[in-house]
């Protein structure tokens, strides 16, 4: 009878182990998630906000507007690839209009 009742007492120790670390994991994947939740859209929004506010400086004639992302390579390589562009455009803009 005592071996049953020291396995039940260590199957009991055992289920409150794996209950408190399911409960913590949980906690921690939960607080991640909500984190994540509230700031990856603003990460991913201000870079495409900064870029469509450059683009209607262009198509206003603003040559002179450029992007500058900070982090990751994609957003980099398309800021990038803004620049050229307005560049090429200013610089057709100055060679095929005469100033006065």
């Amino acid at each position: 009878m005592k071996g049953i009742e020291r396995k039940s007492d260590i199957a009991i120790v055992t289920a409150e182990r794996a209950t408190f670390w399911i409960v913590s994991l949980g906690t921690v994947c939960f607080l991640i998630a909500f984190i994540l939740l509230f700031n990856l859209p603003q990460t991913i929004a201000e870079p495409i906000n900064q870029l469509t506010f450059s683009i209607k400086q262009i198509a206003n004639k603003n040559y002179n507007e450029r992007v500058h992302f900070k982090g990751s390579e994609e957003f980099n390589d398309l800021a990038n690839s803004f620049n050229i562009m307005a560049e090429k455009l200013q610089e057709y803009e100055s060679s095929t209009f005469p100033h006065s």
